[in-house]
Parts: C-alpha cells; structure tokens; sequence
C-alpha cells in the first residue's frame, strides 16, 4: 500500500482539485489516514490496536456500500480514499507491473518487501508533508460514525506529530519495479480516479 506520504499527497491533489477549504482541507487530510492508525504500524502505543482486515473492511466497495449515505462526511471520504488509494496502487502492481518481471525465484514475502519499498521511495519525495487541524475535538465528533476505527484526541495528537515531526528516517532507496516517473503517474492516476468516482457515483445519488 502506498506510505502515509503518499496517501497525504493524494488527499492534497484531490482537496485542491475539489477546493476543499480551510479546516476541511486538513480533516480531510487527517482522515486519509484513520485506517491505518488503530493498526499500530506507525503510532505503536495506539490506546486501542485493530487488525488491518478490520480496519480496512474488504474493500474500498464494501465500504461505500456501508458508508454511502455518509460519504457527504468529510471524514468518511478522506477515509474511503485511503482504502481507493490502496486498491489502486496494489491493483497496478499485482495486475500489471509484477508481469514485467521474472520473480519465480522470489517468495511472496520478498515480492512485497519489494514493492512496498518501490512505495516508500515515493512516499519520501513527500516527506515534507503536514497537517494543521485546529480542533481536534470537531474532528473526534465527525468520525464517530467509522465504526471499525477506535481512536481518541491522545492518538490522534500523536498521529499529528508522528507526521508533522518526521518521526521516523528517511533511507536511500534503490528501485526495483517501478521508475520515479511511473510512481508520479500512479499518484495523479489515483487522484483522477477517486475524483471521478466521487463525481459519477457519490455526488449522482
């Protein structure tokens, strides 16, 4: 899946595209991130930790069929557009880049290992990415409705500064599948996509 990075990236190209503002714009960049968080990859002493299967239901689908007539909810976008995002990038390789290569000799382990670190190459060009919500307690109240997340204002203040003072090193990357050029044109052929899907089918209903 692509890195928190990434996923902050894509929720800026899309808050600006759809001229989200303000404290909408930095909700909607936070909620990006809300699936992840209860699993304790990067926050580990979360106050409540959640298998990524739960988490992230079955799918991006399964989710708006669950969540639709919330979808209007800020949060609930933001967090409908980690699981798009996820969908699309581990689609792209499996489907579609992995062809490309001989990897017979690889196990399913080192083939991820791989690709997810392809993924964090990507993720560290953004390195520099923040996220500034006011309220917190506002934020709480919208996502009491993403009922397969448990989180407070302590994880979340931990989460906020997790990413707003880079806790973690940036390393050297060597890439395997994918060029830089072709890890951007996955960045804006997400961004269209969750774009198109929230014109077509959320904003039609």
């Amino acid at each position: 899946m692509p890195t928190w990075e990434t996923h902050l990236e894509i929720a800026k190209r899309i808050a600006k595209r759809l001229k989200f503002k303000n404290e909408e714009y930095e909700e909607f960049l936070l909620a990006n991130l809300l699936p992840d968080i209860n699993c304790a990859y990067a926050i580990e002493d979360v106050s409540k930790v959640l298998k990524h299967s739960y988490t992230h239901y079955n799918n991006f689908l399964d989710f708006y069929l669950q969540k639709k007539k919330y979808m209007n909810n800020i949060t609930v976008f933001g967090y409908f557009s980690h699981l798009f995002s996820d969908y699309i990038w581990n689609n792209n390789f499996y489907t579609k880049k992995i062809k490309n290569f001989d990897v017979n000799k690889l196990s399913k382990d080192e083939i991820r290992f791989l690709k997810q670190n392809d993924f964090r190459f990507h993720g560290n060009l953004y390195y520099e990415n923040r996220i500034d919500i006011k309220n917190l307690n506002v934020f709480l109240d919208k996502i009491k409705v993403l009922d397969k997340i448990s989180l407070n204002k302590n994880d979340l203040e931990k989460t906020l500064k997790y990413i707003n003072d880079n806790e973690y090193e940036l390393k050297k990357i060597n890439l395997t599948f994918y060029t830089k050029e072709e890890l951007e044109n996955l960045c804006n052929e997400t961004v269209d996509k969750i774009i198109e899907f929230k014109e077509k089918i959320i904003d039609q209903k």
